[in-house]
């Protein structure tokens, strides 16, 4: 049954979609911490983004994310990461929110299938983006929300024990643009 579910959210999850993740689907240990620098492109926009994350219990861990020149202004994200399988494959879900410029709820389910030191991820992310727009009849902002879903595809490279090379690309199914990055990640 458990090997059903498994290939089940693999195929889900596979034509899902994903967006600038730098993660897979395994969490941090309780106390581990990581740092990561990601150089990436965003349709036509180069940005770069400085990872953190936390483990705060068994299962659990805690993401911050800071990014610069996307749109010409700062990403900000906080983001909280469950395990939900715990040995391979591995998967996760996370919920958190993102400021750039404009407010957003983000959410992310990542399976990942680690084969020696390569981790193979694939998921789902899905932001509710809240933005204004030009003003109605009364002179007033409206808002207005968009949901863009992009497919991931990412590959974990690790060159020692405590660091490791991540690729990843998105593929958009709606509303957002194709992403690529590739950074370092260090865990203490």
């Amino acid at each position: 049954m458990r090997k059903l579910f498994v290939l089940v959210a693999f195929v889900f999850l596979s034509i899902s979609g994903y967006s600038q993740i730098f993660s897979t689907g395994q969490t941090l240990k309780s106390g581990a911490m990581s740092v990561g620098l990601e150089p990436a492109v965003f349709g036509s926009d180069f940005g770069f983004y400085f990872h953190g994350g936390y483990g705060i219990s068994s299962g659990a861990d805690l993401g911050l994310k800071l990014g610069f020149g996307h749109y010409g202004n700062a990403y900000v994200e906080g983001n909280v990461e469950w395990a939900l399988i715990t040995s391979n494959p591995y998967l996760s879900a996370k919920t958190g929110a993102h400021y750039n410029g404009n407010f957003g709820f983000d959410g992310a389910m990542l399976l990942t299938f680690p084969v020696s030191r390569v981790y193979l991820t694939s998921g789902l992310d899905a932001n509710l983006d809240f933005y204004s727009a030009d003003q109605d009849a009364d002179g007033k902002d409206e808002l207005h929300t968009n949901f863009p879903v992009w497919i991931p595809f990412g590959l974990e490279v690790y060159v020692k024990k405590q660091m490791s090379i991540i690729f990843e690309a998105e593929v958009p199914i709606n509303g957002g643009g194709t992403f690529v990055g590739a950074g370092l990640s260090l865990y203490f």
